[in-house]
């Protein structure tokens, strides 16, 4: 099983580690890739591709991951593209930097990472996971609980 760690965003990277640190002490293999390095061919290889995605202000993703997030949304490729890839999604959001702050969640502010999500879908991948939705201003607590939900699937997979 191949499994690739797609990382957006410089706290991406960091949750990146902590997931390849779980993997690693599960025995399971994975890459973990910097989304500006991105190479298209690398997520149609794929067994399991987990994109763990920041959202920035105006819900646009970090400089490093416009290449992936713009090359997912091309509307040329093919509806069965990720057809033998499973995928899971990791957004970490900041509602701290939405206008109103005293209603917003995780929800609110993990706008790329749920277009990713869906996109994936829609470009035939399978949801091995459900969408993490994680927020800087409460201390990212949605995160280690999706880590351990996670790491527990792909062993029930391998």
């Amino acid at each position: 099983m191949k499994i690739i760690l797609l990382c957006g965003g410089e706290l991406s990277q960091s949750v990146g580690e902590t997931i390849g640190c779980k993997l690693a002490e599960a025995s399971i293999d994975f890459e973990l890739v910097d989304t500006k390095g991105f190479q298209k061919e690398k997520i149609a290889e794929a067994s399991v591709v987990c994109i763990i995605m920041q959202t920035v202000e105006n819900d646009q993703p970090p400089e490093s991951a416009q290449r992936l997030v713009s090359y997912l949304k091309k509307k040329d490729l093919s509806v069965d593209l990720l057809r033998d890839v499973r995928f899971a999604v990791i957004g970490l959001g900041d509602s701290s930097l939405l206008l109103d702050r005293q209603t917003t969640t995780g929800r609110d502010c993990n706008k790329v990472a749920q277009t990713l999500n869906k996109r994936m879908g829609e470009l035939g991948g399978t949801m091995m996971h459900s969408l993490c939705e994680a927020d800087e201003r409460t201390g990212l607590t949605e995160v280690d609980p999706w880590i351990a939900s996670f790491v527990k699937t792909l062993l029930g997979h391998t």
